[in-house]
């Protein structure tokens, strides 16, 4: 009998640096010997949840993102911890717009909550300049997106940056080992 097809997952490992260092990080020598070299982007995202936060209460994201002239639709769901790297069920589409389509949602982790979608409204925007780095490692492809971010909610405004390792095919002791293969090396000194 084959095996059941899973949902595709993403792991992840997210790094919070000071928006002031994120430059210094990106000169590291380690960084620039092992990327592919790097492009830049502006990203436009926009969360959304229920009033009552429903989606995040059951571990579920929702996000559209522009970048240029395309729109993605993002839902993430959560997977138990398992070490330092975040792994999480992953389905995106491209959309026509900057609002989510439900219909592409069916045969995601969204679908329990369809019935919630008349009250799933934006929740916050993310406006981000991504530095995207192609990283060789072991046997492994690592995306190392370097972003400078503008959170806008309804509050309040914060400014973060971040570095997200990010990969499909490697497994997720690969991203949590990264940062700690060259222990003697030091992110910003």
């Amino acid at each position: 009998m084959p095996a059941k097809p899973t949902a595709p997952q993403e792991v992840e490992l997210k790094l919070e640096v000071a928006p002031s260092e994120l430059k210094r990080v990106l000169a590291h020598p380690l960084l620039k010997e092992r990327s592919n070299g790097a492009a830049a982007q502006t990203l436009h995202s926009t969360y959304f949840d229920t009033p009552d936060h429903a989606l995040q209460q059951a571990g579920i994201s929702l996000r559209v993102r522009r970048n240029g002239d395309r729109r993605i639709q993002t839902i993430k769901a959560a997977r138990s911890p398992d070490g330092i790297a975040l792994a999480r069920y992953e389905w995106e589409q491209e959309v026509d717009s900057d609002s989510p389509d439900y219909n592409l949602a069916g045969k995601t982790g969204l679908k329990p909550l369809l019935e919630h979608s008349g009250s799933i409204k934006p929740v916050f925007r993310v406006l981000t300049e991504r530095t995207l780095h192609t990283v060789s490692f072991e046997s492994s492809i690592i995306e190392l997106a370097a972003d400078d971010s503008r959170v806008e909610g309804k509050e309040r405004t914060v400014s973060l940056a971040s570095l997200n390792l990010n990969s499909r095919t490697a497994h997720r002791q690969i991203c949590s080992n990264l940062p700690l293969h060259y222990p003697q090396q030091r992110p910003c000194a």
